[in-house]
């Protein structure tokens, strides 16, 4: 009878010790799960920081680019009732060339004219 009782009594201890076992186990895997989601979690969230500066870096660059165009047209469209420095550079080397056209009208009307006087001023 008593060695039933102690039998008895083992076998509970092994129960109670298999069962702290599988308990301690669960709890361990659960930490571990909990570990696990945590870190997917903080790795989530720095991916998504990562993405949103990078979408601000894009947005920041693509407004720079966007000023530097806007400027550069500004630059060449001029105010209202001025003209622009290219159109005043056009506007000036026709000027240019009307006047070398016309001063080489003139140097070949005076050569002429010298001409004829000479021819005239012959007396033989």
């Amino acid at each position: 009878n008593k060695d039933q009782q102690n039998k008895d009594q083992q076998n509970k201890d092994q129960q109670n010790k298999d069962q702290q076992n599988k308990d301690q186990q669960n709890k361990d895997q659960q930490n571990k799960d909990q570990q696990n989601k945590d870190q997917q979690n903080k790795d989530q969230q720095n991916k998504d920081q990562q993405n949103k500066d990078q979408q601000n870096k894009d947005q920041q660059n693509k407004d720079k680019q966007n000023k530097g165009q806007q400027r550069e047209s500004e630059q060449n469209q001029p105010e209202k009732g001025r003209i622009s420095r290219q159109q005043a550079l056009k506007d000036l080397d026709a000027i240019n060339n009307d006047e070398k056209k016309t001063l080489l009208k003139l140097q070949k009307k005076k050569a002429k004219e010298s001409s004829k006087t000479q021819k005239s001023e012959k007396d033989w």
